[in-house]
């Protein structure tokens, strides 16, 4: 298996929600905590965490060795923080990266042996998605 990063995109404010989804607290564990547990037991042995407007709240979730990277430019949509996170993963271990998996915060039944399957998949000319 190639090995894969985790990025998980956590910047949104949930306007609609009425709170960010990376703090909604989930069979005791935050969001945020509980996708980067399960990109972790899938496999993934790099995570990288795009927090935006509830950022410091999410430095100080229990994330083990996971990196948060701050998207500032948050409130332009999800594709600032996967442009932020991609660039995380390039600017420091390019040479062991091949592929990432994609991740957003508010998708707690996803588990991690479905992420696994997908996982399976990875390559660096794959484009895999679960159904």
């Amino acid at each position: 298996m190639t090995s894969v990063a985790g990025l998980v995109l956590a910047a949104g404010e949930g306007r609609r929600y009425g709170m960010p989804k990376a703090l909604v607290p989930h069979n005791g564990r935050l969001f945020v905590e509980s996708t980067v547990d399960r990109l972790r037991a899938a496999g993934c042995e790099r995570i990288v965490v795009v927090a935006g407007a509830a950022a410091d709240r999410v430095r100080e979730a229990d994330l083990g060795d996971a990196e948060v990277v701050e998207n500032r430019d948050w409130p332009t949509g999800m594709g600032s923080s996967l442009r932020q996170g991609i660039e995380a993963l390039q600017g420091t271990a390019p040479q062991w990266v091949g592929a990432v998996a994609v991740m957003t915060v508010d998708l707690p039944g996803v588990t991690a042996e479905a992420i696994g399957r997908v996982l399976q998949e990875a390559g660096p000319q794959v484009l895999a998605a679960a159904t």
